[in-house]
């Protein structure tokens, strides 16, 4: 039984890395404490672990050798949870085998072995891990803060092939065990050696390096989902190469060689690197990683780095992020890569102030001292990953069972969703542009918050802000501008009127209270690099106009250190908006190759409120981001090559893309042409789930996988109403956005939804007792919509 508050106690003062457990020691042989019993032709151990306050266990074997025939297993007592079979594959030369957790408090360690082998003493548990933090009980996923960013949602889209390359790490360290993260890293051969770059302060000894178990993929499989896989794991490691010699800590570096490939079925991505010096080419910069062990999060500076120092190591060696503007990182992120705007490996992170409060000041040791700084063999990177001794800038990353697929871009914002037995697949054509995309839906934000991660609120008014009438919500007549609005959640539920433009949030700006009007309130958002296709779309309403509309201006800066340094680019003196959602889009390419805040400011007269939807800042057409449709092509930046001439590099081509791949549960079901970016599938079975992803094939070779969509039949999938005249919606097609809905018998209570292809909800409406319905002005271009009820 642990005594979790001492050690909560002593985790208060944030030493590094994160801990997350106790090592218990045993040292003793499974076969002399087990309980033994013959079957067939095997001899058969069982022993059972209690630890009755953990949140998870897992196992360290040492001095083991399994031999042909013997399989090794680790399982919950109720069988939900199974690690194994472990045969003689997985023996080390070291004799330590870790084992990945269990999420249970009861664990059976079970082995199987040939009677006719001899060896009496060949398996032997070193510790069993009691974890008491850093995962939720039954789930295996930890508790990162609010502002944390899923890789899978949107922000991550540009970054779906080096997500592969980063893995959380659980490691021992003399009586405890830590979370922290690292990335598989390429080398200038381009081999399969599987090459893991991680702190120093995380894995220092060859004895914790042979502990720490590798987790792959680990994140949700959609943004801001639940589902998620943790059994792609590598047991075991080698210290190759570490900032530590004659008992001081330099550089907080350590180079791994993991004890096995990455299987094909992991995807994994080696990451390429760079040894840039200067902050000057680097003005954004982002980090893949795992917040106090949970599910793969990035975040994102654009900001210019500045080289500082970090305690305990040689000066002026670390990358300094000053701020970030989209998430933060927090314990367990230790070791994760920085990359620059070219996708390269620039840092591993140290340590710093950051957190979701306060994202300022962390430190990342620098690439490029780790490098080649000191020139021992086992204190540089150099040797270990330039095998060809061409001392390369720069190197690409690559994935190594296809290493001719470095530039080649994945398809983005894959979705799955399923109409009876038919699975509707949708994504969008490959993306490079990188960090020149922001979209924001406010999904992520919690309800009723009214802090904004990585955008900046400024409230000039300074006065209480109106309710809604017969209407209760968190942060009612707040003090502020904004607000993050989910109206499923005020009680009563769905005020008329009150709908988001798309999902289940939005924001809100209710407007100040007479003596504090007009409004002055203002949403700006993070420094965006601008090109010349860059455009800003946003959707808004008034959300009545029985005391006016809602006004606001639209507003640029290069330097947003001051409102008064804002230009306006809408209408003077303002503009009104409308009592439907209206989009709302500029052009920006008169900035292009400068970077810009952008800035909606409401300067409403004691009106309302005004609500706000899906805000994008990107270089794809209008709306690409949530309006797929059928053979719509999206417009790509292509990649900038270095400015500095590297004759020893081959020449970058543009690979061109020739069509897609459907897989389902692995298997290549149907290849479509570049021109389609959907595909119907009908299920094979009712009664198990299905996963779906895509695969841009070029020219060149195949690039990585899309994101993962799992569907499962339930009765929700099928259709109410058959085609009997139950409904009828008309004119059909619809002109203006402007058809009747008229049902066989009046609704008594329901809510009716219409959506797109793409399974984005473009209206709700809550009915009661109503059978005819008009819809007037919906905002929606040419195409196909989706009328339901439920």
């Amino acid at each position: 039984t642990l005594d979790i508050a001492k050690l909560l106690q002593e985790d208060k003062a944030k030493p590094l890395p994160y801990r997350v457990g106790k090592n218990i020691n045993f040292g003793k042989s499974l076969k002399q404490i087990a309980d033994k019993v013959s079957y067939g032709d095997k001899n058969i151990w069982y022993l059972e672990i209690k630890a009755s306050n953990a949140l998870g266990l897992s196992v360290v074997f040492e001095k083991t050798r399994l031999p042909k025939g013997s399989e090794l297993f680790i399982y919950s007592a109720d069988g939900q949870y199974v690690v194994g079979p472990i045969t003689y594959l997985n023996n080390k030369k070291s004799g330590i085998l870790p084992t990945r957790y269990i999420p249970e408090t009861d664990l059976i360690i079970e082995y199987q072995e040939p009677v006719t082998y001899e060896n009496a003493d060949n398996v032997f548990i070193k510790d069993v891990v009691m974890y008491y933090r850093g995962m939720k009980k039954g789930k295996g996923v930890g508790d990162s803060g609010p502002c944390e960013v899923d890789i899978n949602c949107p922000e991550g889209a540009a970054w779906q092939a080096e997500k592969h390359a980063v893995a959380r790490i659980i490691f021992e360290s003399g009586v405890n065990s830590y979370y922290c993260t690292g990335a598989l890293v390429g080398n200038t051969a381009k081999t399969s050696d599987p090459y893991f770059l991680t702190a120093n302060h995380c894995i220092n000894t060859e004895s914790s390096a042979q502990s720490a178990v590798f987790y792959f993929n680990f994140e949700y499989t959609q943004c801001g989902g639940s589902s998620y896989t943790d059994d792609q794991t590598i047991s075991g490691s080698d210290l190759i190469a570490t900032g530590s010699f004659n008992g001081t800590d330099h550089l907080d570096f350590s180079l791994l060689k993991l004890s096995s490939v990455p299987p094909i079925t992991y995807y994994p991505y080696y990451a390429g690197w760079s040894r840039v010096s200067s902050t000057s080419a680097i003005d954004s910069a982002v980090c893949i990683h795992h917040p106090q062990g949970d599910v793969k999060k990035i975040s994102k500076t654009f900001h210019s780095l500045a080289i500082g120092s970090f305690s305990g190591y040689d000066t002026q060696t670390h990358w300094q992020v000053t701020q970030w503007d989209l998430g933060t990182t927090e314990g367990g992120s230790s070791g994760s890569p920085l990359f620059d705007n070219q996708r390269h490996i620039i840092g591993d992170l140290t340590g710093g102030e950051a957190d979701c409060d306060n994202p300022v000041n962390d430190y990342f040791a620098q690439f490029y001292q780790s490098w080649d700084k000191y020139s021992d063999t086992t204190v540089q990177l150099k040797y270990w990953l330039d095998p060809l001794n061409i001392d390369p800038v720069f190197m690409d990353g690559y994935d190594p069972y296809n290493p001719n697929n470095s530039s080649l871009k994945p398809v983005q914002f894959f979705r799955a969703y399923l109409v009876d037995t038919v699975a509707h697949l949708l994504w969008l054509p490959p993306d490079q542009t990188g960090d020149s995309v922001l979209y924001d839906g406010f999904e992520k934000y919690a309800d009723f918050s009214l802090s904004i991660p990585y955008w900046t609120e400024i409230d000039s008014d300074k006065g209480p802000t109106w309710g809604i009438e017969g209407v209760q919500f968190e942060n009612e007549n707040y003090v502020g501008a904004f607000i993050v609005f989910n109206p499923e959640k005020t009680k009563p539920a769905y005020p008329k009127g009150w709908l988001p433009h798309n999902g289940n949030k939005m924001l809100v700006c209710f407007d100040a209270q007479p003596d504090f009007a007009p409004n002055n309130d203002w949403l700006i958002s993070p420094k965006m690099p601008i090109t010349s296709t860059t455009k800003l779309v946003f959707y808004a309403k008034s959300v009545s106009d029985q005391y006016g509309l809602e006004r606001i201006r639209v507003l640029v800066s290069e330097d947003s250190s001051s409102l008064k340094d804002f230009t306006p680019i809408s209408k003077q003196p303002y503009l009104e908006v409308p009592t439907q959602w209206t989009k709302y889009e500029f052009d920006l390419s008169s900035y292009a190759g400068k970077k810009i805040n952008v800035a909606i400011n409401v300067v409403s007269d004691n009106a309302f409120a005004l609500l706000l939807d899906d805000i994008s800042i990107s270089p794809y057409p209008s709306d690409a981001l949530k309006d797929i449709t059928q053979g719509q092509q999206v417009t790509t930046l292509e990649r900038q090559a270095p400015t500095k001439s590297l004759s020893n590099l081959p020449k970058l081509v543009t690979p061109q893309l020739e069509s897609y791949e459907i897989y389902r549960n692995f298997q290549l079901i149907a290849t479509v042409d570049k021109s389609q970016t959907y595909y119907l599938d009908t299920i094979p079975s009712k009664t198990k789930p299905f996963d779906y992803y895509v695969v841009a094939k070029y020219d060149s070779g195949r690039a990585m996988p899309s994101n993962e969509v799992q569907v499962k039949y339930t009765e929700d999938t099928v259709t109410t109403y058959q085609h009997d005249n139950s409904v009828t919606v008309f004119p059909n097609p619809a002109t203006n956005g402007n058809f009747t809905i008229k049902f066989i018998r009046p609704i008594e209570d329901a809510q009716l939804i219409i959506t797109s292809l793409t399974g984005d909800i473009i209206y709700k409406q809550r009915i009661k007792n109503e059978q005819i319905l008009h819809i007037n002005n919906l905002p929606i271009q040419a195409g196909v919509y989706v009328i339901s009820v439920r």
